[in-house]
């Protein structure tokens, strides 16, 4: 397991550090003018493939990692982004999300009012580095949630296959207990049967002798009978 582990997060690794042009086909983002209340605000925009709570929740905490970070509603505001340098510490990045189905797009951007054309020309590139950098980011998670719940799964199925090895084991254990006893139970029939053979023979030879011991009392008391009656005629 845990080999199937390291070699699915090398093969993520492999993926992010692909060359820009190669992510292009999961990761298309493009420069947009939107708005929040009201406000007219220029950055980057592009489609993450996740519903809008799974995102929300993520980039909330990407954008705690980039600066200061505080929630309003339905986008966030980070202020004091060291990436940007000292010199824009105090710029506002706003991030809106917006859902479309099973996916949400993600817009984050700055007011660019003071700025110049010439400066945010020079930071724009950075919000788009900052949103294929997130992009990144959930795709790592996304692909962490799926390997841990493929190690759940191998652990409850890996616990079934040991219950069920060992039930295999004990109903063959079973099965060879049955197998003595129906031998001991054979043998057993084939004495009885030889026992009851032998039973029979006797009986049978009793019965005879018995018959024989009836016919030989009777000569007996016959004979007996025979010679009172001799005595008593003698004695007359």
């Amino acid at each position: 397991m845990t080999f199937v582990r390291n070699f699915i997060l090398a093969l993520s690794i492999m993926v992010i550090l692909l060359p820009a042009g190669a992510q292009q086909i999961n990761q298309k983002i493009v420069e947009v003018d939107f708005k929040v209340e009201g406000g007219a605000l220029v950055g980057h925009t592009s489609i993450i493939p996740h519903p809008g709570a799974k995102v929300e929740r993520s980039l909330f905490y990407y954008l705690k990692t980039v600066g200061r970070t505080y929630s309003e509603k339905g986008y966030f505001v980070t202020k004091e982004i060291s990436s940007l340098g000292a010199e824009h510490s105090s710029l506002e990045l706003v991030s809106k999300l917006t859902e479309m189905g099973d996916s949400t797009r993600l817009s984050m951007g700055m007011d660019t009012t003071g700025l110049g054309k010439e400066n945010f020309g020079k930071l724009n590139p950075q919000i788009g580095n900052l949103v294929k950098e997130f992009h990144q980011k959930i795709f790592v998670e996304t692909l962490q949630e799926e390997i841990d719940e493929a190690e759940r799964a191998a652990v409850v199925k890996s616990k079934n296959h040991q219950k069920l090895v060992s039930e295999l084991r004990g109903l063959e254990r079973k099965l060879e207990l049955n197998a003595i006893e129906k031998e001991k139970l054979e043998n057993s029939l084939v004495r009885n049967s030889n026992e009851k053979i032998e039973l029979e023979e006797k009986t049978e030879l009793n019965k005879k002798l018995q018959s024989l011991t009836d016919e030989d009392l009777q000569m007996i008391n016959k004979r007996v009978e025979q010679l009172r009656q001799k005595l008593s005629s003698s004695n007359q």
